[in-house]
């Protein structure tokens, strides 16, 4: 039982956890940002010691090249390992700036859950917003987001239910 009294864990409330390709353990909390633990050191990335966009992270995933995407209600973050870049309703097409899933597949597309803001597609140039506004989904909040062995994305709703992506514009 790893907790902030007994570990580096910055924080007890947490939110999200991701293992990379080598075993880390990625670990998302309530206020304390993001913990990596590798077996024996912990190592906190928080907005006062990096560019992670908010110490709040919801999501975690890796991308096909192992980068390290995060979501948090700031926006989305990607670290590359030396940069941390970010993308909110300022800087990009984003509805919105609350990300609280994030799931890739092998096509490297990352699909982006929001609170209010639908689902977005991400291919690393343009988002695809995928909304109630634009008449393509029942509501805008995004509970959860994973993929399939056949590739297609299972959404879930907190009052819609699910929903899965069959290609093209056929969402069921």
């Amino acid at each position: 039982n790893y907790n902030t009294s007994n570990s580096g864990l910055p924080h007890n409330s947490v939110r999200s956890i991701a293992i990379d390709e080598f075993g880390n353990k990625w670990i998302g909390t309530l206020t304390g940002g993001l913990a990596k633990f590798d077996g024996s050191t912990w190592t906190v990335y928080n907005t006062t010691n990096s560019g992670i966009p908010d110490d709040f992270i919801k999501a975690i995933c890796f991308d096909t090249t192992g980068y390290l995407w995060v979501g948090t209600p700031s926006g989305l973050g990607k670290y590359d390992w030396s940069t941390w870049t970010t993308w909110n309703i300022i800087n990009s097409t984003m509805p919105s700036s609350h990300v609280t899933a994030i799931a890739i597949g092998a096509d490297n597309i990352k699909r982006i859950g929001t609170l209010n803001g639908g689902l977005l597609y991400y291919n690393d140039t343009t988002f695809t917003n995928y909304s109630y506004w634009l008449g393509t989904f029942p509501e805008n909040t995004i509970s959860a987001i994973d993929i399939d062995n056949a590739g297609k994305p299972w959404i879930s709703m907190p009052s819609s239910g699910i929903i899965v992506h069959l290609g093209g514009p056929a969402w069921n």
